[in-house]
């Protein structure tokens, strides 16, 4: 089985700007990213800008500047035509123009913007005031777009912004209490993780909860297979996979400091100071490995199995 050769495929280039977040389309074919202009001062705000990138050319299709302090997550739409940003406007940067850091003061106050993409248009913001938010995720049918907050999570109207329904969780935490959200396949139902060591199944039509999961500490990321079938949980250096249909577990694996979970469910992303590994979910077996050398460089190998 061979994953490729590990040779760079192509660089994108901004010289006047530092990316700090970034996410794929659907299909691979795009990449929308968010940056800070390295000349901006005082923490202007009129340097924060989203890029749509086309993968193949590695060039820039276009570029918005906009009036915030800072992105806390982007993503797109499933069909691929539009693009949400997740907006912070409590973010600071400390350090040298040159090279900005983002700093957080997380407020109880949440904004999600949503562009078009074959326009760059801003199409709608919405705005949670009662609630920070640092993560959203579209419906699958792109109709609806679901953000966290304080407690739960909220399900929004992506074209007129309007509240649809809130999920509660009641608990008697006050940070970031869901980590991590995923629709499954048809949108009928909700899998939600959390660092205070909840998992939840929730039925998206009756905000009932089908099951709540036998873990006890922290989730990192929670996702569904493409088909369905299986649900995904990282916590810190193991990964459980769970059967949709009866919610028992499968099987569970262990190694790095896992981080993340592909959209296919078939692969998953861990790494340390030092090291960064692409495991096989199926097999539980590392496929490929990279591994800090000198001067900033990585060696990446792969392994056959």
């Amino acid at each position: 089985m061979g994953y490729g050769n590990g040779k760079e495929i192509r660089t994108f280039s901004d010289p006047t700007s530092l990316v700090y977040s970034f996410a794929f389309s659907p299909d691979g074919s795009q990449i929308v990213s968010y940056s800070v202009n390295n000349r901006r001062v005082n923490n202007d705000q009129s340097y924060i800008m989203i890029t749509l990138w086309d993968v193949t050319a590695g060039l820039g299709i276009w570029s918005v500047a906009i009036s915030v302090s800072g992105i806390l997550s982007l993503g797109f739409s499933p069909d691929a035509t539009k693009i949400f940003a997740v907006i912070n406007n409590n973010i600071y940067y400390s350090g040298s123009d040159e090279f900005p850091m983002p700093m957080v003061d997380y407020v109880n106050i949440g904004t999600i913007k949503i562009f078009d993409v074959a326009t760059s248009r801003e199409i709608i913001t919405i705005t949670d005031y009662s609630s920070r938010i640092v993560n959203a995720v579209f419906s699958p049918d792109g109709r609806q777009i679901l953000s966290d907050t304080n407690n739960g999570m909220k399900l929004w109207d992506a074209v007129t912004g309007r509240l649809i329904k809130s999920y509660s969780f009641n608990s008697e935490h006050t940070f970031q209490t869901v980590e991590s959200f995923a629709f499954n396949q048809d949108g009928s139902s909700i899998i939600s993780g959390s660092f205070i060591g909840e998992m939840k199944l929730i039925d998206a039509s009756t905000n009932l909860i089908i099951k709540n999961f036998p873990v006890n500490y922290g989730i990192i990321s929670v996702a569904f297979s493409s088909d369905g079938r299986r649900i995904f949980s990282i916590f810190d250096n193991e990964i459980k996979i769970w059967d949709a249909a009866t919610l028992q577990e499968i099987r569970s694996f262990t190694g790095h400091s896992f981080k993340a979970i592909s959209s296919d469910g078939r692969r998953a992303l861990s790494f340390s100071f030092r090291e960064m590994i692409i495991w096989d979910i199926t097999t539980g077996r590392a496929i490929a490995r990279s591994v800090s050398l000198n001067n900033g460089e990585w060696g990446l190998y792969f392994s056959e199995y």
